[in-house]
């Protein structure tokens, strides 16, 4: 017997080492106290009907809970519509705009319906008016919001100017021919 006792004193050691590695794994593994929660994650979607270049408030959005989406910050949810919104829709950050109360949108109808066909959304172009003498104003680069390539009437492209500029184009658009330029791709 006092051989007995003489080998586990000798490999006790060993067999301390031994079970703590066996406790620390199935604590690395086991995560005491934990149990999955569900998340209910909110998804904004428009009550009323917003039309593109509108403001979009905070009473404008209806939250329903979707487990399957990830959350977009209430921030990103503010600013104007780039398209029309409708009752029953997702509201993307993608769908709003951060324009100032002193931006408008403006349908340019080009003279030249080509213009209109390559002007993209997203991108910028620079409205002008040219007659005879030259050119009479030019609007330097502005975003393209959207587009209308006809339907029975002139096609038209969306654009977001400063409303001293929305005004002068208004009153001097009908005095020369209207061109869209410096388009990108």
């Amino acid at each position: 017997m006092n051989s007995f006792k003489q080998q586990l004193q000798n490999r006790a050691g060993i067999a301390a080492f031994a079970a703590s590695a066996v406790v620390f794994g199935l604590l690395s593994i086991l995560k005491p106290g934990r149990q999955a929660q569900p998340s209910h994650i909110l998804v904004p979607i428009v009550k009323k009907f917003v039309a593109s270049g509108s403001h979009v408030s905070p009473g404008d959005i209806r939250w329903v809970r979707e487990s399957r989406l990830r959350p977009i910050p209430a921030k990103d949810l503010s600013g104007y519509a780039k398209v029309p919104l409708f009752p029953g829709e997702i509201l993307s950050p993608q769908n709003l705009g951060q324009w100032s109360q002193r931006t408008v949108l403006v349908a340019v109808a080009p003279t030249n319906a080509v213009d209109s066909g390559v002007a993209r959304v997203g991108n910028y172009v620079d409205v002008m008016v040219a007659s005879g003498k030259g050119v009479t104003w030019q609007s330097g680069p502005l975003p393209v919001v959207g587009r209308s390539l006809g339907g029975g009437m002139q096609p038209s492209v969306d654009v977001a100017m400063g409303m001293k500029q929305a005004l002068t184009f208004e009153q001097i658009q009908s005095k020369g021919r209207v061109e869209l330029v410096g388009m990108t791709s």
